[in-house]
């Protein structure tokens, strides 16, 4: 089977060897149901995949299945019985951290999708950005997609966020000035709700690694 080759945004030409005895099946059905071969496979396909579910049977590919790139991928992402690749498991963590680009709330259920669209086909810019500057400028990546939604002339979520996987090392410190440097504020009750939620999920992550 050959690796597919998109047409456009919506098709893509999938090439498959066939045996005679598959080509002339599929010949035969498509004259005797008045359909093309193409329609005769895809209703197959969706005919067979709408039977399939994952072990909990809570999703089927109409569950996870999206218009938008971005939304249908961190969907996959999820579910562990189709094997997520590590770089699909990198995005979903990325998407999660950064949420406020990716979700309406840290619930993380509703997807914000005029920011999911714009931001999808960069996504491992971003990544790459965050693995270089985190040690320095934990927000650069998410600063860098603040830039990339205004340049739609999209209005970008605020960020930093209040509270979200916020470093201990930076909070209480999280107003800018006129020149964009890092402006330091008191520390009040909401940094030590942040500082509270930061640990609880450095610990959820540490012990998810020790199962692994």
């Amino acid at each position: 089977m050959g690796r597919p080759k998109k047409v456009d945004g919506r098709t893509e030409i999938l090439s498959v060897r066939l045996d005679p005895q598959t080509r002339f099946m599929l010949e035969f059905v498509a004259r005797l149901r008045g359909q093309t071969i193409t329609t005769v496979v895809e209703r197959s396909i969706m005919e067979e995949a709408s039977r399939v579910k994952t072990s909990d049977g809570k999703d089927t590919w109409r569950t996870l299945w999206s218009v938008s790139e971005g939304e249908r991928a961190l969907n996959l992402a999820r579910i562990q019985d189709v094997y997520p690749t590590y770089e699909e498991a990198q995005r979903l963590r990325f998407a999660e951290e950064h949420w406020p680009f990716f979700y309406s709330d840290k619930t993380k259920t509703r997807y914000l999708t005029h920011y999911v669209d714009i931001l999808w086909p960069n996504i491992d810019h971003f990544i790459s950005l965050f693995d270089a500057t985190r040690d320095t400028n934990f927000w650069a990546a998410g600063e860098a997609m603040q830039d990339a939604l205004a340049a739609a002339l999209i209005q970008p979520p605020d960020w930093p966020p209040v509270s979200h996987h916020v470093s201990p090392l930076t909070l209480g410190q999280q107003d800018r000035d006129s020149s964009g440097r890092i402006a330091s504020k008191p520390w009040t009750s909401e940094d030590e709700a942040a500082l509270a939620e930061y640990e609880q999920d450095e610990l959820r992550r540490s012990q998810e690694k020790g199962e692994d």
